[in-house]
């Protein structure tokens, strides 16, 4: 998608990209806004177990213990930063499935991986148009 290169002129700035869209839908679908569903959804989760599954809240507490426990094991295992695994591990003990979510998402990094790809695509089909200089090139 192709942006229109219009030049607004305000008061002191020069602006010549438009402003990009903005709105709910931005908001909800970026990583702020998943993290934000994620949360109201594991505490709308865990109220529901606790009022419907109250005789079975021992084992569901055991589920969720064993499921955190596999994931800081996963994570120590992982090739991170160990301040990036220290902050995973504090959020998934909080709140494992959300966090567990966010993590995954984070790292499959679905925007970054298409515009990287997008971008060799584009260096490879370009790269005999541009001539390297024979004197700057032995040097």
């Amino acid at each position: 998608m192709k942006r229109k290169s219009t030049m607004k002129v305000t008061d002191s700035t020069i602006s010549l990209i438009p402003p990009g869209k903005k709105g709910l839908l931005r908001l909800i679908f970026s990583r702020f806004g998943m993290m934000v569903i994620l949360l109201v959804l594991e505490v709308a989760v865990l109220i529901s177990i606790f009022l419907w599954f109250s005789d079975y809240i021992k084992w569901v507490t055991i589920l969720q213990s064993l499921f955190s426990i596999i994931m800081i094991f996963y994570l120590f295992n992982c090739t991170m930063d160990a301040t990036a695994k220290l902050t995973w591990m504090f959020l998934i003990m909080l709140v494992p499935l959300p966090a567990t979510i966010f993590l995954w998402f984070t790292q499959r990094n679905f925007g970054h991986r298409a515009i990287q790809y997008r971008v060799s695509e584009l260096i490879r089909e370009t790269k005999n148009s541009l001539k390297q200089d024979a004197k700057v090139f032995e040097k």
